[in-house]
């Protein structure tokens, strides 16, 4: 069904090299998502308490994705561009911290 079609953290897909401590692996099945300043993932969380819980993290930087909508090809768009990595990275950052912070308290 639906979930065997997920990434599992720690384990396989985009989120193998992710929560993958022995005491997050196999507790995250999502499917992300990214664009230039737009960093998305969602599916089910299993929790330290045995809760199986659906959600979604939906990040974004809305002032860089108009900037690069409305304008292509100029260097403000080429320097955005160029830091966008950086920003995918701490945005998976902090949904992996909203993760980890989910499955121990909830």
């Amino acid at each position: 069904s639906f979930p065997s079609l997920l990434s599992v953290g720690g384990h396989s897909g985009w989120l193998k090299k992710r929560l993958k401590t022995p005491k997050l692996a196999f507790r995250v099945l999502a499917k992300t998502g990214s664009l230039h300043y737009v960093d998305n993932i969602a599916g089910y969380l299993f929790t330290n308490s045995g809760k199986k819980i659906a959600f979604s993290i939906l990040v974004h930087n809305p002032a860089h994705v108009k900037t690069l909508a409305k304008d292509k090809l100029s260097d403000k768009s080429e320097a955005l561009r160029a830091k966008a990595k950086t920003w995918a990275y701490q945005a998976k950052e902090i949904q992996d911290k909203l993760l980890v912070e989910w499955i121990n308290k909830l």
